[in-house]
């Protein structure tokens, strides 16, 4: 059996809580669209978004882009596309860690010799998604942050978690993977990576109802 060498974190729902975010952002947003004469209804709106995150994702695009192209499938004027990314911006003060204890327990696993890094759907660059991590007072806690934007695939394709392991080297026997949904715990338990299950999916390799459970479980999966 080969050492775990690497943990690899979902960051929203594991490492962020952005409830408190989403439901700011979505009734400025409501409220900013609604002023402008745009009565759009928030499940349309979010299911033409996440329509675009396809094309998004294939093609690199940054979030600005895809928020461009939001704006032309319902004829929203550009003008306007400042103001919505500063309600975006204004939201990301409501962004916590799922608990607040875990950056001491990231960095416990770095001084333990375990690469840390975070794999994440987001459209945020890795850069940006690096500056909320440290707004939430987790910075300098991840060793490498892959976004879907930037690596081209997203979970569960098998490709998006190799761009993880191919970049440090590392085996699938050899990494570890957390998360919550069950469509990304499937995903890494197809590529062969263990699995632990944060507060989420219940068939993961360890479920973890506590956040400090996790680098215990760590130390129990197969060496």
């Amino acid at each position: 059996m080969k050492n775990i060498r690497i943990v690899i974190f979902d960051i929203d729902g594991v490492l962020l809580d952005g409830e408190a975010k989403e439901k700011y952002f979505a009734e400025k947003t409501h409220k900013l669209l609604s002023k402008n004469g745009f009565n759009i209804k928030k499940s349309e709106f979010d299911s033409t978004w996440k329509g675009l995150c396809t094309v998004a994702i294939r093609k690199g695009l940054s979030i600005t882009e895809m928020r461009r192209m939001l704006f032309r499938k319902f004829k929203i004027p550009q003008s306007l596309l400042a103001e919505y990314e500063e309600i975006d911006k204004r939201s990301l003060k409501f962004v916590r860690p799922t608990e607040n204890y875990i950056g001491k327990q990231l960095k416990k696993l770095k001084k333990d010799g375990y690469i840390v890094a975070a794999l994440s759907n987001t459209l945020y660059s890795s850069d940006e998604k690096g500056k909320i991590l440290k707004l939430a007072g987790l910075g300098d806690t991840i060793d490498k942050i892959f976004v879907a934007t930037e690596i081209r695939h997203r979970k569960p394709e098998s490709k998006a978690y190799y761009a993880v392991l191919d970049y440090f080297g590392v085996t699938p026997p050899e990494a570890i993977f957390v998360g919550h949904s069950e469509y990304e715990i499937k995903g890494a338990k197809k590529v062969g990576l263990h699995t632990i299950s944060y507060k989420g999916y219940k068939k993961a390799d360890f479920y973890a109802s506590k956040f400090s459970q996790i680098p215990e479980y760590i130390k129990l999966a197969p060496q």
